[in-house]
């Protein structure tokens, strides 16, 4: 018997649907409107949508509580002494 061949078909790769990025977008919006701004870039023919967590405060404490440990990876986390205790 011959070895099967495999897959390398780019239709053949699994691809997320952009709903959920849709869906993430619009989650984001129900943040309270202290922790967030949409930024609105408008160019020629096409506008560009995004929303920036100015205080992920209650998104992160959600992952703390639950976690054994934690690592914070970041290049704006400062001053970190408000992140470790």
């Amino acid at each position: 018997c011959p070895e099967p061949i495999p897959v390398t078909d780019d239709k053949a790769r699994s691809y997320p649907s952009p709903l959920f990025t849709i869906k993430g977008f619009l989650e984001a919006l129900s943040n309270r409107c202290e922790d967030g701004r949409i930024i609105i870039e408008r160019k020629e023919n096409a506008a560009k949508f995004r929303f920036i967590l100015l205080n992920p405060a209650s998104r992160l404490m959600e992952v703390v509580k639950e976690a054994r440990a934690t690592i914070l990876i970041g290049g704006t986390m400062e001053p970190a002494g408000l992140l470790v205790k």
